[in-house]
């Protein structure tokens, strides 16, 4: 079959021919972005899945939704270990500037103080900052939502890979929420991020939990992933055997990433026009193999990185005790800790509480068991 006719994305983060299972979260996001501009109060969100979910993908259709209804879009997606708010701080002077830019704002501001009395605040850019970063980044939010709802517009701020913030980077980001939040300002916010992200803002700030609108993303059902297969095929001028169908749904874990990849990768290995179970299993081996080593660079991992892995797998929870990690590795426990901040970083596991560990994706202990070599736990 022609490649270019291939109707799914290899890649990670890229759209796949139906988003299956997000349109709730779409259109809650895009309901509160409205409600916003109305001058009426909606809640945050935050998405909230494993590795491979869908969420950039999710972010991204948020985006470009709110972006065609008079928003203003900043996409952000935080490094392990960066300094998120003093760059978010620089970013949002770009959004100002981009304000300031539009059709004459300013004259658009005048006309609507004067139809409303007073009510609504000009851009406080000269204020100088204070220092601490909670005030300044809460004063910079207040700065951006007040010019945009004098010219009816809105800003929506995405944020990907929210559990890698620091506390006093997501504390401060919280703080300006909850400011532009209590003062119903057209400010969004949508972030997205691994399980735990819920428990970490929750330890930043108290009022978390009432802060946000959480949108837990459940892996593809049967039936989602019969749909959008057998649809994308057919609209591509072709079909998937009975039997096909049924180990593609089976073994794709639920998984929108594996199965993305693996259904680019049954197109380009079919040479009919009717996909056969051949093709399924050979194009499952090419498929893992780029999940393995493209998307989360098994490759990479050193001798003791695998064997926590593997220890991880053989003890079988999902979310493990990092002393039974550490017992079955027969490590010091400032080895074992040290081993699983450098697996965090990575992207490998998380924490899902506080001495525990989880695999970072259902598809982790699959590619432990396909390709780690046997070797002596350290």
């Amino acid at each position: 079959m022609h490649l270019n006719e291939n109707p799914f994305l290899r890649f990670a983060g890229g759209r796949p021919p139906e988003i299956l299972g997000s349109g709730d979260e779409v259109d809650a996001a895009l309901v509160a972005c409205k409600r916003l501009l109305g001058g009426r109060a909606a809640r945050p969100m935050l998405l909230l899945g494993p590795r491979g979910s869908g969420k950039t993908v999710l972010l991204k259709e948020i985006g470009d939704f709110a972006a065609q209804s008079n928003y203003l879009v900043l996409r952000l997606e935080v490094s392990s270990g960066a300094s998120f708010g003093a760059a978010l701080l620089a970013d949002i002077e770009r959004v100002l500037a981009a304000f300031s830019r539009l059709a004459d704002w300013r004259s658009a501001a005048s006309d609507r103080l004067e139809a409303t009395g007073g009510a609504v605040a000009i851009l406080p850019n000269e204020s100088e900052p204070s220092g601490n970063l909670e005030t300044d980044l809460a004063d910079r939010f207040e700065a951006v939502g007040n010019p945009a709802r004098a010219i009816g517009m809105g800003w929506l701020l995405l944020v990907d890979e929210l559990q890698n913030l620091s506390k006093a980077d997501l504390a401060a980001l919280l703080a300006a929420l909850h400011r532009v939040n209590q003062l119903a300002l057209p400010v969004m916010f949508v972030g997205a991020g691994l399980p735990n992200a819920a428990r970490l803002a929750a330890e930043a700030k108290a009022y978390a939990e009432r802060l946000f609108f959480f949108c837990d993303l459940k892996p593809l059902s049967p039936k989602a992933i019969k749909s959008v297969l057998v649809t994308s095929f057919k609209k591509a001028g072709a079909s998937i055997a009975p039997n096909a169908l049924d180990v593609m749904v089976k073994e794709s874990l639920g998984s929108p990433l594996l199965l993305r990849i693996w259904a680019a990768c049954v197109w380009e290995m079919s040479r009919g026009q009717v996909i056969t179970m051949r093709d399924v299993e050979i194009a499952k081996a090419d498929a893992f193999d780029e999940i393995a080593h493209d998307v989360f660079r098994f490759d990479c991992l050193d001798a003791r990185e695998r064997a926590f892995l593997q220890a991880m797998v053989v003890l079988g929870d999902d979310s493990l005790r990092l002393n039974d990690i550490r017992a079955a590795l027969m490590l010091a426990p400032h080895a074992a800790a040290a081993l699983k901040r450098r697996l965090v970083r990575k992207g490998f596991i998380y924490s899902s509480r506080r001495g525990y560990a989880a695999f970072a994706s259902a598809l982790i202990p699959v590619i432990v068991g396909r390709y780690s070599a046997r070797c002596s736990w350290l």
